[in-house]
């Protein structure tokens, strides 16, 4: 098997393998300004990928969880990778506790 086959292999099975971390940032005033959620392997892996992407501007690191199973299933598709409103990421919480997001 070529080199490039086997490395290719090896990096989707560890992207499969990825959890989800759950990042809450405050304003200036130290309120929760808004939550995002990315796919990363560590939470300091998560951190720097949501300032590469400049989504955390304006809004200082507060937190980070690791989603566990039960809820990243829950995870409707298409809040990977994107900034919530503090309304929306309180939304997105209730209705995956409530057991009602779709499974990705």
């Amino acid at each position: 098997m070529p080199m490039v086959a086997v490395s290719l292999a090896v990096a989707m099975r560890n992207k499969a393998q990825m959890p989800l971390w759950w990042l809450t940032y405050n304003n200036q005033h130290g309120r929760l300004h808004g939550v995002f959620i990315i796919e990363a392997a560590s939470l300091i892996s998560a951190r720097i990928g949501a300032a590469d992407n400049a989504l955390d501007k304006g809004a200082s690191f507060a937190e980070g969880h690791e989603l566990d199973a039960e809820r990243e299933v829950r995870l409707p598709p298409g809040y990977i990778g994107m900034m919530l409103s503090r309304k929306e990421a309180g939304r997105l919480l209730d209705r995956i506790e409530r057991g009602d997001g779709k499974r990705r």
